[in-house]
């Protein structure tokens, strides 16, 4: 039987063992390497990519109307029913329109300008969330009041309904009937069109010869009407102060419509 050994003697020869080397797997001063590294390592990172582009309205003007020739195809893009587009489009042009599948018509010429004005004001109120200002929203109804839902963060935020909207003439548009008031040349008058509305009582408008002009409204017909803008108006020149006027008349959006089917306000950017 072979002597046992003393525990002494097994420590002594476990010592004596040389230990193996632990060799990286890769060379740590090897920069080349170690960008190939970390790239592996990023590809199963998914990269956040925009989800939702928001179209563009096209638009064309054929004799006395005007197409929005790819309107279906917006509002199913943006999840909104093509009625609800329609009925802002009406309120803000003041003209009557009609729809099917995949345009909106509108009776009357509105250039590209005033298209992608409204539409942009469409895509603020209706569409971007108030909160993360995405465009990935959905309108509900809750409790019969519209809500503005956010899928991207959540947030929910009402909106106003077209109430004065439900109405909508197509085959019998409105006409106004009555005796239109136009400017007198004579006393410096002109047409003039509301461009920004900084107060109540100051604003700033676009007349008809092409010049911008701080506008007043006087105390009067500020009481008596609602002016706001893009709203048709007269103004009248100030004797000795030519780059101001004075607000003396707003027309209605029948009245805009009459002017223009008589060829008034041709030289106003609407």
């Amino acid at each position: 039987m072979p002597a046992k050994k003393d525990s002494k003697e097994v420590k002594k020869e476990a010592k004596a063992e040389p230990k193996a080397e632990i060799k990286p797997e890769i060379d740590l001063f090897d920069y080349n390497l170690l960008l190939q590294r970390a790239r592996k390592q990023l590809e199963s990172i998914n990269v956040e990519h925009e989800r939702f582009v928001i179209p563009e309205m096209e638009n064309l003007i054929q004799g006395k109307k005007t197409l929005l020739k790819n309107a279906g195809q917006v509002a199913k893009v943006l999840k909104r029913d093509i009625q609800h587009l329609l009925k802002f489009f009406v309120k803000e042009t003041g003209v009557p329109a009609t729809n099917d599948d995949t345009k909106i018509i509108l009776n009357g010429t509105v250039n590209s300008y005033k298209v992608n004005q409204i539409y942009n004001k469409y895509i603020d109120e209706f569409v971007l969330c108030k909160q993360c200002k995405k465009p990935e929203t959905r309108i509900i109804t809750e409790k019969g009041v519209l809500l503005l839902k956010c899928d991207a963060c959540g947030a929910v935020n009402p909106v106003r309904k077209l109430w004065y909207l439900k109405v909508i003439y197509i085959v019998d548009a409105p006409v106004y009937e009555g005796k239109l008031r136009l400017p007198n040349k004579e006393e410096g008058e002109y047409f003039a069109l509301v461009t920004v509305m900084p107060g109540t009582e100051y604003i700033k408008v676009m007349c008809e010869d092409g010049v911008e002009r701080a506008a007043r409204i006087p105390g009067k017909l500020r009481n008596r009407v609602f002016i706001k803008e893009n709203d048709v108006i007269i103004v009248r020149k100030r004797e000795y102060e030519d780059n101001k006027v004075d607000v003396v008349w707003r027309f209605l959006p029948l009245q805009v419509q009459k002017l223009r089917s008589q060829g008034h306000l041709t030289n106003l950017p609407i």
